[in-house]
C-alpha cells in the first residue's frame, strides 16, 4: 500500500509542475457532475455546504483570503480600525457593477450587512454577525461598522458567507423568489436553474477584475 502511495505522489509531481508554469486558456464551459443538495442561491440565507461552490462564483465578498489565510482586498479594498478596534472602516472598489447594472457602492453594503442583521430576515449569518452594532455610510464608496466591543473574527467572516454582497435591486424586484435569481457582482452570471438537473453560469463579460474570468460558462449537473 505505501508503495503505491508513494508511486502516486511521485506521479503526480511532473503535473503539479506543469500545473504551475501552465498559462491559462480562455473560453470552453465547464461540466461539473456534484451531488446537489442546493436549497438556495440567496446569499444572506445559504445554509448548505453545496450552495458555497455555486454562490461564491455569482458573488464577490467584501475580503478575501490568500493562500495563508491571511486577509487581501476584494470588493473592499481597504480597511481600518479605530475606536479602540470597535470602529472599521472599509473604502470600496469604485466602477463596480451588479450583474442587474446598479451599482454597488456604500449603500448596498448597509442594505446586505442591515438585512442579515435583521431577526425578522432570518439569515443564516446573523448569530455571526451579532457583536455588529451600526453600519453607517459615510459616502458613496465609503462604510463605517460599529460593533459593541472589539471583535477580531469580523475581517475573516466577510471574507466568507457573511461578506458575499447581492444586490439590494434584485433582492426588493424579486422578493421571496430571489433565492432562485441571485444577483451578483462575480465572474458568472446566474443562467438558469433546472432543479434536479442543472444550474448554469455564463461568463460575466463586465467583471471589475480585469481578464477574468477564463471561462466562458460552468454548468453544475446534479
Amino acid at each position: 500500500m505505501a508503495a503505491v502511495s508513494g508511486f502516486a505522489i511521485v506521479a503526480s509531481l511532473p503535473t503539479v509542475a506543469l500545473a504551475q508554469d501552465a498559462q491559462p486558456v480562455t473560453g470552453g464551459t465547464l461540466n461539473v457532475g456534484f451531488i446537489s443538495d442546493v436549497r438556495t442561491l440567496d446569499p444572506l440565507q445559504s445554509s448548505q455546504w453545496t450552495e458555497r461552490q455555486i454562490l461564491f462564483l455569482i458573488f464577490d465578498t467584501l475580503l478575501e483570503t490568500e493562500a495563508d489565510f491571511s486577509l487581501k482586498p476584494a470588493l473592499a479594498k481597504s480597511w481600518e480600525f479605530s475606536d479602540d478596534g470597535k470602529r472599521v472602516i472599509l473604502k470600496l472598489q469604485e466602477g463596480v457593477q451588479f450583474h442587474d447594472g446598479t451599482p454597488f457602492n456604500a449603500e448596498a453594503v448597509k442594505w446586505n450587512l442591515d438585512s442579515r442583521l435583521d431577526p425578522k430576515g432570518n439569515s443564516s449569518q446573523l448569530k455571526l454577525l451579532e457583536g455588529v452594532k451600526n453600519v453607517e455610510v459615510l459616502d458613496e464608496f465609503t462604510v463605517a461598522i460599529d460593533m459593541k466591543e472589539p471583535y477580531p473574527p469580523l475581517l475573516a467572516l466577510f471574507a466568507d458567507r457573511a461578506g458575499l454582497m447581492a444586490s439590494p435591486a434584485a433582492a426588493k424586484k424579486n422578493g421571496s423568489d430571489v433565492g432562485s435569481n441571485p444577483v451578483g457582482t462575480g465572474p458568472f452570471v446566474f443562467g438558469e436553474w433546472v432543479r434536479g438537473s442543472r444550474i448554469a453560469l455564463t461568463k460575466n463579460a463586465s467583471y471589475w477584475q480585469k481578464g477574468m474570468p477564463y471561462l466562458d460558462g460552468i454548468i453544475f449537473h446534479d
